[in-house]
């Protein structure tokens, strides 16, 4: 698939920057990325980059959202993360010299600026206030990882499924005024959680049923979130 050419918004008018690692870059190190940037809109499905390809720089979210996933052997998909605006892709892999860990692919129509790796590199060398930004934003993605597991194997699947609902919900949110439609296929939800595709039809039921959620085809609705906070505790 191909992306599609976007209008650049300049770094020191995006929007997005105070959530991200570029907040406390100064304007002319902002004008020292426009310079070399490139930024296109993906359509849900585009793959952004594969697992195991070498990596060639960074990615930014601008708007829109994306699934991180790893495949087994056989083909499996597993959903090791989501990111949303603002935040950053492939740095970990761009800084370890080791090819791409997971596969991203778009889940809602994205804008994404792709920065090369000299141009990060360079900046990394020149501001320590990016460095620990970047830093930082590492240790959160361990954080969440070492939740994720912990989640897997102390929390029942009914229990991961709300609070990933409650996750997703919170990325749309900070896109649109609540009440949020998600699009998500049960497909999609089933890896990310880490059971089957059938089980996670069986609870959205339940959810359904017990009208903490309403759902269309692949757009789910939550009418009463503050049951799915009890549901994922």
């Amino acid at each position: 698939m191909r992306s599609y050419n976007f209008r650049q918004v300049g770094c020191a008018k995006c929007p997005k920057r105070e959530k991200g690692v570029f907040c406390r870059l100064s304007e002319k190190e902002l004008s020292f990325i426009d310079r070399s940037k490139t930024a296109n809109v993906y359509r849900r499905g585009q793959v952004v980059f594969y697992e195991g390809n070498p990596p060639l720089g960074v990615y930014c979210l601008f708007s829109g959202r994306v699934k991180l996933y790893k495949l087994s052997r056989e083909g499996n998909g597993q959903i090791v993360g989501m990111a949303g605006p603002g935040e950053l892709l492939g740095h970990e892999s761009l800084l370890s010299n080791e090819p791409y860990a997971a596969t991203t692919e778009v889940t809602d129509d994205a804008t994404i600026c792709f920065i090369d790796k000299n141009t990060l590199t360079k900046l990394l060398e020149q501001s320590p206030f990016l460095a620990l930004d970047v830093a930082r934003q590492l240790s959160r993605n361990l954080l969440r990882l070492e939740d994720k597991l912990q989640d897997l194997t102390q929390k029942s699947a009914t229990a991961r499924l709300a609070l990933l609902l409650l996750e997703l919900n919170s990325y749309s949110a900070a896109q649109l005024a609540p009440p949020i439609a998600m699009r998500f296929s049960r497909q999609t939800l089933a890896e990310a959680v880490g059971v089957t595709r059938e089980t996670v039809i069986r609870i959205l039921s339940q959810f359904k049923r017990r009208k903490i959620i309403a759902s269309q085809g692949q757009r789910i609705l939550l009418l009463q979130p503050q049951l799915l906070e009890k549901l994922a505790a």
